[in-house]
């Protein structure tokens, strides 16, 4: 999308040579609206495109032209729609043991053929003891399917081997956490300690990997040294750099787009043929009623008879009010 300036015979066209060109790549503009209203000529004009594939004309719809305040060309407004990529997911199977019936398992087990023909052959009371096992847990606690999204590595320095002992300490702390045992404990609290050992000596080593690989850069050591010694300011999510680069160089940006469209007001001003009136200075009086004269009643009957435009009973009691005011305050 973007502003082509392409404009056609009409208001709901482009430039012929225009439409030959994204037709020879496969392409075709979306919005027909006219984009841009020319006040001096009075004419409406295409000039912003929305372009996209003629083969997929499913990705863009409900496409409209909307003006705005702020500029002389029309918004256009268009929804996308685009297919979003399946999770990955992690499929296992689960019997649920914990709700199992004791009671029907065992009477399940006591009717097998393990127990009513047993056999002389080894062998076949090996395979007959699993199939009557297997048998009893399918009707018992039958195997269910379960989905779930895979997680992310929260860490990438982390290496298969701490990773296995690690896996491997939780599941003996959750058997500890349901057995409650002394021989669990000890068991859980030796996988534990070495889960530990393991996962500091693998990030030592990723530590001395991310070090040694930019020995030979000065700045990118530092850079490097940084980031780990200071894992929280390291968030690097616009493209590479950090959130305080990115923050600053948007207020700068905005400040100068700001001092921009303020230069250009300034210039248009200045080139106008008339003067810019300066706001008037406010009016600072600082004298009191007490410097003013006195007034006598004979005056103020001349001023109403003087005064064409107003004779009102309410001006007349204004002024013998204001004249018996300083008559009194006279010494």
């Amino acid at each position: 999308m973007g502003d082509f300036n392409c404009p056609g015979t009409t208001s709901t066209c482009v430039d012929d040579r225009l439409t030959m060109l994204l037709s020879e790549y496969g392409l075709r503009p979306v919005n027909s609206q006219p984009t841009r209203y020319n006040p001096q000529m009075g004419t409406k004009n295409l000039l912003d495109l929305l372009i996209e594939s003629e083969d997929d004309d499913s990705a863009l719809h409900s496409v409209s032209t909307r003006s705005v305040m702020f500029s002389d060309h029309s918004a256009v407004i268009g929804k996308l729609r685009l297919k979003r990529p399946p999770e990955p997911v992690v499929s296992f199977r689960h019997r649920d043991l914990k709700n199992v019936d004791i009671n029907a398992l065992r009477l399940h087990l006591v009717r097998s053929s393990l127990i009513t023909a047993q056999s002389d052959d080894p062998d076949e009371c090996m395979d007959s003891f699993l199939g009557d096992i297997v048998a009893a847990l399918d009707k018992e606690a039958p195997m269910w399917n379960f989905c779930r999204r895979r997680s992310h590595v929260a860490n990438q320095w982390l290496s298969s081997e701490a990773t296995e002992a690690k896996r491997e300490s939780r599941r003996l702390e959750r058997k500890f956490i349901r057995l409650r045992s002394t021989a669990s404990y000890d068991v859980y609290k030796a996988a534990h300690t070495t889960a530990n050992e393991l996962m500091m000596q693998s990030r030592g080593k990723f530590i001395a990997n991310e070090v040694a690989d930019v020995s030979s850069n000065p700045r990118l050591l530092w850079r490097t040294v940084n980031r780990l010694l200071h894992p929280g300011n390291a968030c690097c999510s616009y493209g590479g750099h950090h959130n305080a680069d990115v923050a600053a160089s948007f207020s700068q940006f905005c400040r100068n787009k700001l001092q921009c469209v303020k230069d250009s007001i300034s210039s248009t001003l200045s080139s106008w043929p008339f003067a810019l009136v300066a706001d008037p200075l406010p009016c600072v009086n600082d004298r009191t009623l007490a410097e003013l004269s006195t007034v006598t009643d004979d005056e103020v009957e001349a001023a109403i008879k003087n005064c064409r435009t107003s004779h009102h009973l309410l001006t007349y009691c204004q002024y013998r009010c204001s004249s018996y005011a300083y008559r009194r305050s006279s010494p």
